[in-house]
């Protein structure tokens, strides 16, 4: 038999195996897709930043007096004396959240929590989720807030927990 033949049908077949080999892995990760996302369907992840953030944090302004509904500052003790959203409760992402306490809060509240940014407010959504509560929103920024019409206080407030 030629040479260039037999070397050629080789290739042929090591062409074939790695097609068969990569085809049954992307099944393989297809399924794990599948899981992943059914998982995720179950418990949709909150943190976040919603599309239409200003109208979001308009409609937490609006509905804040409403007791079913919270704001949560989850920045440091820190920022929070230095500037905090009117009527806010201060429940400190590092200080709280990340050692497994919880805020006293009831588990299906409507509760919109910002930070400075909306990094640390997803974060503390993530944990919050997992320990049950069902509700939470990520309102980004203390910034944010002030640019939708928020109001703003300093120095500590005794709503602080």
């Amino acid at each position: 038999m030629n040479s260039k033949l037999v070397i050629g049908c080789v290739s042929l077949v090591i062409l074939i195996l790695v097609g068969v080999i990569a085809s049954s892995s992307n099944d393989d990760d297809t399924a794990l897709s599948t899981t992943t996302d059914s998982s995720m369907n179950q418990q949709e992840d909150m943190s976040a930043l919603p599309v239409n953030l200003s109208s979001v944090i308009q409609t937490a302004i609006a509905s804040q007096s409403e007791p079913n509904v919270v704001i949560l500052d989850v920045r440091t003790d820190a920022e929070w004396n230095e500037q905090y959203a009117v009527g806010a409760v201060h429940f400190g992402l590092a200080e709280h959240l990340e050692n497994g306490e919880m805020p006293d809060l009831e588990r299906d509240m409507e509760i919109y929590v910002y930070c400075r940014s909306g990094n640390r407010s997803g974060q503390a959504i993530r944990i919050m989720q997992e320990a049950g509560f069902t509700n939470l929103t990520n309102i980004g920024g203390l910034d944010d807030w002030v640019e939708a019409g928020g109001e703003t206080t300093s120095g500590v407030d005794s709503s602080d927990q």
